[in-house]
């Protein structure tokens, strides 16, 4: 029997991640969270950095050897650019506009140092997923569209062009049939894996759908699998 054991540093304190299991699958928590495991050198790092905007110096950091550079790196960010329109004028399609002009500027400021990350690490970056779009009030769909989600999406598939980085972009139809079977079968779970009442993210059975194909992308070249394996 292999006995795993995880511990994570919460709020400057470190946990089993038995403890935080429940929290960390139904809570919100908005913050970095590292996780290291006990017996192999494994180290996790997940940075709150909705916006990417710290994203910036740790690639300073790394490129300058002043922090050690991580062997992968997933990054993905929109919807609270989008939502940045939202505490202007939701109604106003200057606003959303704006939110996007403000998204791929700061995304290009930053395009440089990312793709010379992207010779030494692997870098992974994740599309927006679509939203329920029947769910969201009238007066937000001018932001929270799937329209408005593919204008940064493109961008975005555009953005790594002749870079070394890796756009993620299968999970896009995962979310389509996700939010399919919510119109079709309506559904809410206790722990999240159906979430339809959440017009915006899509519930765990599709996101433990994609932590499995990152770990596939991952180990896959490590386990000599023949043709018969994806």
């Amino acid at each position: 029997m292999l006995s795993i054991l995880l511990i994570l540093l919460v709020q400057g304190k470190w946990r089993s991640i038995h403890e935080l299991t429940e929290s960390l699958r139904i809570g919100k928590l908005h913050e970095n969270i590292e996780v290291h495991h006990m017996d192999f050198p494994l180290r996790l790092l997940f940075y709150w950095d909705p916006l990417l905007t710290l994203l910036p110096k740790l690639l300073s950091q790394w490129v300058d050897n002043i922090q050690p550079h991580p062997a992968l790196l997933v990054i993905g960010s929109g919807l609270h650019w989008m939502k940045k329109a939202e505490a202007v004028s939701p109604k106003s399609f200057e606003s959303s506009t704006s939110a996007f002009d403000s998204f791929r500027q700061h995304m290009m400021s930053f395009l440089p140092l990312l793709a010379w990350q992207a010779k030494s690490t692997q870098i992974i970056l994740l599309l927006q997923d679509h939203v329920q779009e029947s769910q969201i009030f009238k007066k937000y769909l001018n932001i929270y569209s799937n329209n408005n989600i593919d204008q940064y999406n493109t961008f975005l598939s555009n953005y790594v062009s002749g870079t070394d980085i890796t756009l993620w972009d299968s999970n896009i139809p995962f979310s389509d049939a996700y939010y399919l079977q919510c119109r079709q079968a309506y559904k809410n779970s206790y722990d999240m894996s159906w979430n339809c009442a959440n017009p915006l993210h899509s519930g765990y059975v599709a996101v433990e759908t994609y932590v499995s194909m990152l770990l596939n992308d991952i180990c896959n070249p490590f386990l000599h699998l023949d043709s018969g394996y994806c």
